[in-house]
């Protein structure tokens, strides 16, 4: 080999091994920076939502040793759902609370978690989360370019707020119900008996105040932060929807970044999901009380007749696998007897509203005198910082 030619690969050969250590180099730094995740949701700060998000946030934070920072956008600062949606699957770095009602545009089967008296209890509600079912589902909205990163979110059991009692679905006829303007929240409405008028939360104040609607349906928290009651003095205990919600982000943001910390994230949302679970309880318990103490009636429906009134919900949306209601009716039917898949969530403690039987712990009796107020020792749960979870203000988002 000619002198020239010998020097001309020692050199290709030593700025090989530049790049390459440069290529390590830059990915260890790259691992090292810190990185921004922006948290966008539609509830007000102080909300449950925004209380286990800060816990997610310290939990983040705390674990990748300052690497990982989640900041916090309440009230629907970076805009709506559907424009934070468009953000994530464009490759931004936000995740952003949605439901079930809302996916079902992107993966249709996803819907039926949404579906009306599909669940008796919360645990049953996570449990159908957790299975392999779901978990393929999920992978399915992977494919479509979003990913669920927290799953386990409850956002509690909507009831109806009414101008007069109900018990079955005979009495719910002609009554005009405002609903979150998504398609299985419009037809459990329908098939409860009542007339579903979608608006913005925003706008239902004023619509109930006019007469434009008769009633709300929404948990107990939501309906009382939004003082609906000065306008409806019955809350009518349909139970009708046990809301779990997802936390999601964009599938091409996600895998950018280091398998750790998209483990990290996973995890830590999770965890802040059982917190999230544990405040829906006690705020429900706590809003229960408060309608109550300002004049409020409860009254129990006829359970039964409501979930056969609603069965045919499940039949109106074509783009379903065939058999999906029954599929799942399976699903829960082995975790009632014992011999379904564990699921691996932490059950909910009583005390909330309970969607089977109405008023439980934390909800006054049926024709009770209203309560002298909350009983000793008795306290909303703290996060991190050590503040008390309240129920605040209504907020835009679109799915209350």
């Amino acid at each position: 080999m000619s002198t020239p030619r010998a020097i001309a690969v020692i050199l290709l050969g030593v700025l090989l091994v530049y790049l390459a250590g440069w290529y390590v180099a830059s990915h260890r730094q790259a691992d090292r920076e810190t990185i921004y995740i922006k948290i966008a949701y539609g509830n007000q700060p102080g909300e449950p939502v925004d209380l286990a998000a800060r816990e997610w946030a310290r939990l983040a934070l705390q674990r990748s040793g300052g690497r990982v920072v989640l900041q916090l956008f309440p009230s629907n600062q970076l805009g709506s759902q559907k424009d934070v949606t468009e953000q994530a699957m464009m490759g931004g770095n936000v995740f952003h609370i949605t439901d079930p009602s809302f996916l079902m545009d992107l993966v249709p089967d996803m819907g039926i978690l949404a579906g009306p008296f599909l669940c008796d209890s919360y645990d049953e509600i996570l449990y159908l989360a957790e299975t392999d079912w779901w978990k393929g589902l999920e992978e399915e909205l992977r494919r479509r370019g979003l990913r669920v990163v927290a799953g386990n979110w409850l956002y509690g059991t909507r009831h109806t707020l009414a101008k007069r009692p109900v018990h079955t679905p005979e009495e719910f006829r002609g009554m005009k119900i405002r609903c979150p303007n998504a398609d299985m929240m419009i037809r459990a409405i329908e098939g409860m008996g009542a007339t579903p008028t979608p608006m913005a939360f925003s706008d239902l104040y004023p619509a109930m105040a006019q007469g434009v609607v008769d009633g709300a349906e929404n948990p107990l928290p939501v309906l009382y932060a939004a003082k609906l009651h000065e306008q409806a003095k019955y809350c009518v205990l349909t139970g009708h929807i046990l809301m779990v919600s997802q936390f999601v982000g964009g599938e091409r943001f996600l895998a950018s970044l280091p398998d750790d910390v998209q483990s990290l994230l996973a995890e830590t949302g999770r965890e802040a999901g059982l917190t999230m679970n544990g405040l829906i309880v006690e705020a429900e318990a706590q809003a229960a009380k408060q309608l109550e103490a300002e004049g409020v009636t409860f009254n129990k429906v006829d359970k039964a007749a409501f979930k056969r009134a609603a069965r045919g919900v499940y039949e109106r949306f074509p783009l379903w696998t065939p058999g999906l209601y029954e599929r799942v009716q399976g699903l829960l039917d082995e975790h009632r007897r014992g011999d379904g898949a564990e699921s691996g969530h932490a059950p909910v403690r009583r005390g909330s509203p309970d969607p089977a039987d109405g008023p439980t712990e934390g909800l006054p009796a049926q024709g009770a005198a209203p309560a002298g107020g909350a009983r000793s020792g008795d306290r909303a749960p703290t996060n991190g910082a050590g503040r008390r979870g309240t129920v605040g203000r209504p907020c835009p988002n679109e799915w209350r």
